[in-house]
């Protein structure tokens, strides 16, 4: 079956087109994860992917507009726009504190964690992200970036040394 994409929509995010790729998504096959896992997570038992990915967003607006970058289209296939998501993200205290009940709860699918949105190397809190994942001891941690900020110095050190010193497995 093939999806014909309306030329009104061609450029834009399509709910539809999303649907149809979860529909056809088998893992196992088209994915790097093997299966599922039931989890008894604090909500109830859950059925999940056992290749799972917490993304963790910055809160510092993205300085370019990159035609493929997925910064926009994200919150809109939740029906939200990433402007309201990042003011929820304001407060540092509220901030580390979501990160550290959401590190928590996904804690037994032992999910790998991507530091993305907005962009990351001009965020301020980025060492402080960084040190919360690597004291979690997360088993895989990347970062989306187009790397603008990670020249420029944040507090006593470079910001591409606090990267390095952090282990991404992906930058």
């Amino acid at each position: 079956m093939s999806v014909v994409v309306p030329p009104e929509i061609s450029d834009g995010f399509d709910p539809r087109l999303r649907r149809e790729q979860q529909r056809r998504f088998v893992v196992g096959k088209t994915s790097t994860g093997s299966g599922f896992v039931t989890v008894d997570f604090p909500h109830g038992r859950r059925r999940v992917y056992d290749n799972a990915n917490l993304s963790v967003y910055s809160r510092q607006p993205c300085n370019a507009r990159c035609p493929f970058c997925v910064e926009e289209l994200r919150p809109l296939s939740r029906g939200t726009s990433l402007a309201t998501d990042k003011r929820a993200q304001q407060d540092d205290v509220r901030y580390f504190a979501a990160l550290e009940r959401t590190l928590d709860v996904v804690a037994p699918i032992d999910p790998s964690v991507s530091i993305t949105g907005g962009e990351p190397s001009l965020d301020p809190r980025l060492p402080d992200i960084l040190a919360v994942l690597a004291a979690r001891d997360v088993r895989k941690r990347t970062m989306t970036t187009n790397a603008s900020g990670l020249l420029r110095s944040l507090g006593s050190r470079d910001v591409l040394d606090t990267v390095l010193d952090a282990r991404l497995a992906h930058l």
